[in-house]
């Protein structure tokens, strides 16, 4: 399963989904950041993922990665 990690790597810079909602200028519904925060969204659009990276890279000055934000858990 493919589990959000948005939520803990806006936390831990220090980030509020607001805040990122403002960031991204409107490409991003301020909704939509909120239910990816909260992990309660199943799917994403590419174009979406790929603005919370670019805007998360500006915001933080790091090296932002999928990775960062979406996790693999096996199922048990």
């Amino acid at each position: 399963m493919v589990k959000w990690r948005v939520g803990q790597f806006l936390e831990q810079n220090g980030i509020t989904p607001y805040k990122l909602s403002e960031k991204t200028r409107g490409r991003i519904s301020r909704n939509t950041i909120y239910e990816i925060a909260r992990a309660d969204t199943k799917q994403v659009k590419l174009e979406t993922l790929d603005t919370l990276i670019s805007t998360l890279r500006v915001m933080t000055g790091k090296s932002v990665q999928i990775t960062d934000l979406l996790e693999y858990v096996a199922d048990e």
